[in-house]
């Protein structure tokens, strides 16, 4: 009788184990795949090593993909780099464009004054 009861506890086990770990797995598996086999060029995308790109060319051959990342500047990856595709945030203004990729300002440059209109801090060590 004891016998039965473990097997039974191992089925579960191995059921749940299904379940919530590896149908899961599978379906994120079978999204990504549709996502990295549909680019297009033009498409925002986000890298597995987080950065942010657009699409410039598609080479299905190779399985890379030649990714703009900055205006001018483009690099190939292997389609398997691509982690997803980044819908463009809506616009404040109504039938307003977007603004194009790379123009977001992401802090200070060197030299520039701080936000506060102060002095840009400086790297010299304390004396």
């Amino acid at each position: 009788m004891a016998g039965t009861e473990n097997i039974l506890l191992l089925v579960l086990l191995a059921a749940a184990f299904y379940v919530l770990i590896l149908r899961p797995q599978r379906t994120r598996a079978r999204a990504l795949r549709e996502v990295r086999s549909s680019l297009a060029v033009g498409a925002d995308v986000l890298t597995t090593a987080g950065m942010y790109a657009r699409v410039a060319a598609v080479d299905d051959e190779d399985g890379t993909v030649l990714l703009e990342i900055a205006p001018g500047v483009t690099a190939r990856y292997l389609k398997a780099a691509v982690g997803r595709v980044v819908t463009p945030a809506p616009t404040a203004a109504a039938g307003g464009a977007t603004p194009a990729f790379g123009t977001e300002s992401l802090g200070q440059e060197a030299g520039d004054s701080d936000a506060d209109g102060g002095p840009a801090p400086t790297s010299r060590p304390p004396s």
